[in-house]
């Protein structure tokens, strides 16, 4: 795992242990950030599927996403979208080669913060990142790659305010790009939901206590993501028998995503990265590539105004499409005909 640690004002990579399907790619100069500090040694992690001469579609998702999309020869494990990126799927990697990578102080390959033993420095001994230096991190590693240009730049939650932030400042370097559930800047709701979950986790680690932390933060987030009617619809019983302190349904639900979360991420890229998303502005009218825009009705960290204001404001061709769903903010990881019909409009396009 290629961690970061300070040396005289430079952040520094370690020992990187590559797993099946993972490649690397090491950036030759220092990476200088829109903070102004510089990272020294930079690693990127990503993996790479489809045709070697087809048009390439780079595919991010949100910050709990990586590289890993789908299973493939090297890797038999699910991937985060699995089904949407396949052989003869949405994104066909038949037709397209499919890239994605691991974020800049990530839960990944890609340099991130180290483990960290002391609460003050819990996130916080690496620099802010933003989605103009995840963009700038992507355009270097395509430069590593040899390659010029994207067909498409596919970007749901985080991913779509990378692939805003790319479309600003690189538009020569991707001919569209489709954001789902992203707009121009965060939106009090999801600062507030994300502010919590970062006061939680500083708590927690306050008192020892990582993996409770971060299990806590991500039922928050599960929380923040879903509709009242979709956890309504779900978990609507009530507690189970066995005692005053049983759980209820919903309890239960986030009481599992929390472990099942602990066990392959760490509090301190969750924090950059939680932090990361707050901070996230672009300038719509500096937004000249051909865009598609899709919101979720039900979603209340990204709500589908604020979707239609970006379209609104952005400079070059722009389609805003609202997806009736009650998944809310990830409405795009399970209502697979919706977005299926999309993905493949959007790379036709």
């Amino acid at each position: 795992m290629p961690c970061a640690e300070r040396n005289e004002g430079a952040v520094v990579s370690t020992s990187i242990n590559l797993p099946p399907g993972a490649e690397i790619a090491h950036l030759p100069q220092p990476l200088r950030l829109e903070c102004g500090e510089e990272l020294r040694g930079v690693f990127v992690g990503y993996e790479i599927l489809g045709p070697e001469h087809a048009p390439l579609v780079l595919v991010q998702g949100g910050i709990s996403s990586g590289r890993h999309l789908a299973a493939h020869e090297s890797d038999k494990a699910p991937g985060w979208w699995e089904g949407c990126v396949a052989p003869g799927g949405p994104i066909d990697s038949k037709r397209f080669r499919v890239l994605a990578l691991d974020y800049l102080g990530g839960n990944g390959l890609t340099t991130q913060p180290q483990l960290c033993e002391r609460v003050e420095h819990a996130g916080l001994g690496f620099p802010e990142v933003s989605t103009y230096d995840q963009a700038k991190l992507t355009a270097l590693l395509l430069d590593e790659l040899g390659v010029s240009e994207l067909h498409a730049f596919v970007g749901a939650s985080y991913g779509a305010m990378v692939a805003l932030a790319f479309a600003e400042r690189y538009p020569e370097r991707v001919g569209s790009i489709l954001a789902i559930s992203g707009a121009h800047q965060a939106h009090p709701m999801g600062v507030a939901w994300r502010s919590l979950q970062r006061r939680v986790l500083r708590l927690a680690l306050e008192n020892a206590l990582p993996g409770e932390a971060l299990s806590i933060a991500r039922g928050m987030e599960m929380v923040s993501s879903r509709s009242p009617e979709d956890l309504a619809r779900r978990f609507g019983g009530k507690p189970r028998e066995g005692g005053p302190r049983s759980p209820w349904p919903v309890e239960s639900y986030l009481e599992a995503c929390g472990r099942d979360y602990v066990e392959g991420f760490r509090p301190e890229p969750f924090y950059v990265l939680s932090r990361a998303m707050d901070l996230h502005r672009v300038v719509p009218e500096q937004i000249f590539v051909p865009a598609t825009l899709v919101s979720v009705s039900s979603d209340q960290l990204v709500p589908s105004s604020q979707v239609a204001e970006l379209a609104s404001r952005m400079a070059g061709p722009v389609r805003h499409i609202e997806v009736e769903s009650l998944l809310g903010h990830e409405a795009y990881l399970s209502e697979f005909e919706s977005f299926a019909v999309l993905l493949r409009e959007a790379l036709d396009a």
